[in-house]
């Protein structure tokens, strides 16, 4: 089965997984979190790109660890003490706590994929592009830089370690001589070949009128549903924030937000999948 997201406009997938980040980042609550945790499943699954969100717990390890060994190092709260090394009390409420954050970064993570399976790459630019043409040029030049240069300098490096240029001196100051005149060079490279770009962007009459695109993306009717459905999902999470400043485990606000959140994936995959029939 074809990734069916593709198909959606660019600027639905972007609000809906940009609600989810701020609904990640602003709670606390598990109850939330595993509502989200469900969406990034149902896109994954219906995607078939499981391998990928098997392979992000790869970074959630870590993550935890160092979470709790700072929290430990740095926090002295907590009742529980579950060990102790080096008369450093770890406790179950500092556990608990990185647990929570080393998961709220998995969710981020999972999030930033959803965007890479739901956005076309050419679509995306091409919506860009029409609405933010110098914005977006100027991101495409600096994407395009960013390997030219690398490859540049890697080139530069041969061959003036073929002229007897010593890059891995003993001292950081030599180090640094060897590197000066590569940088010098990449940068009069770099600025020449901006110049280029904009020479002929200008040639052919870039910004200068009306810009015309072959692949106009109009919202429709699931779109409207989505972007409504993600509206209501962050309003009642807000407003259950404002109304319940206290933390609570399992609120009534929170269970709502959690089962929307969920709704929301649910929708988004029967809507698209509908298109796609």
């Amino acid at each position: 089965m074809k990734n069916i997201y593709k198909e959606m406009h660019t600027i639905t997938p972007i609000v809906l997984n940009l609600i989810l980040i701020v609904i990640a980042l602003l709670t606390k609550e598990l109850i939330i979190l595993f509502g989200v945790f469900i969406f990034n499943i149902i896109i994954f699954k219906s995607s078939e790109n499981m391998d990928k969100f098997r392979s992000s717990f790869v970074y959630f390890i870590p993550f935890f660890i160092i979470a709790v060994l700072i929290n430990s190092i740095f926090i002295t709260e907590g009742n529980t003490v579950i060990f102790t090394i080096l008369k450093k009390d770890f406790t179950l409420e500092t556990i608990i706590y990185s647990l929570i954050f080393s998961f709220k970064l998995l969710l981020v993570i999972h999030i930033f994929i959803n965007l890479d399976i739901m956005l076309d790459s050419d679509r995306t630019l091409s919506y860009f592009s029409k609405n933010m043409p110098k914005t977006t040029l100027v991101m495409l030049i600096g994407l395009k830089f960013f390997p030219t240069m690398k490859d540049r300098l890697h080139s530069l490096k041969e061959i003036y370690s073929i002229r007897g240029v010593n890059f891995e001196g003993n001292k950081l100051v030599d180090k640094i001589k060897g590197y000066i005149p590569l940088f010098s060079i990449l940068l009069e490279s770099s600025l020449e070949g901006a110049f280029d770009i904009g020479e002929a962007a200008y040639i052919r009459g870039f910004l200068s009128g009306k810009r015309s695109i072959y692949d106009k993306q109009n919202l429709i009717k699931n779109d409207y549903i989505l972007l409504v459905q993600g509206t209501i999902t962050f309003l009642v999470f807000i407003i259950d924030k404002v109304w319940n400043k206290a933390d609570v485990i399992f609120g009534l606000g929170s269970a709502a937000t959690s089962i929307l959140i969920i709704l929301l994936g649910i929708s988004t995959f029967m809507l698209n999948f509908r298109r796609e029939r």
